[in-house]
């Protein structure tokens, strides 16, 4: 018998139980019996049938971005991560990201027009990231696509610390300056699982470089 069937007997055989069914204080037996019978199961998880649980798996993503807030130059920013979910919600990331910058429209026009001015050659670049994340995803749920499909989903978020590689030219000795510096992000991101196995994931990542230059405080890349 499965449960639903169980559940509306158990029912129709509260209603109709005479009152010598119950104890003299109102105790109900049949819910003793229930209680026994289903334990814990009374109160299921909010969604069930995970498409991918998380716990002790191991995730390898191969990711693109870009730097959107760099008027100057323009980055594509390929990268990879492994995450290690340490529990369903909880997990540990090692990123790194490699930025390829160019000159964006205006960074461009300023160098053709005012060749002298040499902002744009002293201006950190960044050329690597390296995070360790954490992150918390605490939500999980279902949505229907048009009706006919039911497509899972998360929504995590992730702070971390790690270290940049930039470089710049400095001023007095007109040479390249090549080395390593702190920073920490903080993010949001979410996935889509397309099969059990592939998922397609969506980050925003907000980076925080100690630049290098001498005048320098934490830059955002």
């Amino acid at each position: 018998m499965n449960r639903s069937i169980a559940s509306l007997l158990a029912l129709s055989a509260l209603v109709a139980a005479p009152a010598a069914a119950f104890g003299e204080e109102g105790e109900r037996p049949l819910d003793k019996a229930l209680e026994k019978y289903w334990g814990e199961e009374r109160d299921p998880p909010a969604v069930l049938n995970r498409l991918h649980p998380r716990a002790a798996r191991t995730e390898v993503s191969a990711f693109a971005g870009t730097i959107p807030d760099d008027a100057f130059r323009s980055y594509v920013v390929p990268g990879a991560t492994v995450t290690h979910f340490l529990a369903d919600s909880f997990s540990l990331g090692l990123s790194a990201a490699f930025p390829q910058s160019s000159l964006s429209d205006l960074g461009g026009f300023l160098n053709d027009t005012f060749p002298k001015i040499d902002y744009l050659e002293r201006k950190e670049q960044y050329k690597m990231l390296l995070t360790l994340d954490a992150g918390w995803v605490p939500f999980y749920g279902k949505m229907s696509l048009l009706g006919y499909k039911l497509a899972h989903f998360d929504l995590g978020l992730y702070a971390g610390l790690g270290a940049a590689q930039t470089t710049f030219l400095e001023r007095g000795i007109d040479e390249e300056s090549n080395g390593m510096t702190i920073g920490f992000d903080l993010g949001v991101g979410m996935r889509f699982y397309i099969t059990k196995w592939v998922t397609l994931r969506l980050d925003y990542r907000e980076h925080f470089v100690k630049s290098r230059l001498p005048d320098g405080g934490f830059d955002v890349p």
